[in-house]
C-alpha cells in the first residue's frame, strides 16, 4: 500500500489536529485494533482537562469544542 494514502480514520485524526493544535489527537490501542479517539492537552496551565477520551471521533470533536475543566 502506497504510504502517501492516508485511511479515513487517519484523514480525520488530521483534520482535528489542524483544528485543534493545542491537543495532540491519537487513536487508542484496543489489542491490535484501533480504540477510543483521544486528546492530551498541550498547554495544561490553560487550565482544561488533560485528557479527553471518546469512542469516536465526533464526540471528541464535541468534547474539544467545549473541552471541561481540569482538576485543580
Amino acid at each position: 500500500m502506497d504510504a502517501s494514502v492516508l485511511s479515513e480514520d487517519e484523514e480525520r485524526r488530521a483534520l482535528l489536529q489542524a483544528l485543534h493544535p493545542g491537543w495532540r489527537i491519537w487513536r487508542a490501542m484496543n489489542g491490535d485494533r484501533e480504540g477510543a479517539w483521544c486528546a492530551t492537552n498541550r498547554q495544561p496551565a490553560n487550565g482544561y482537562a488533560r485528557t479527553l477520551v471518546e469512542d469516536t471521533a465526533d464526540a471528541l470533536e464535541a468534547r474539544l469544542a467545549a473541552p471541561p475543566r481540569g482538576i485543580d
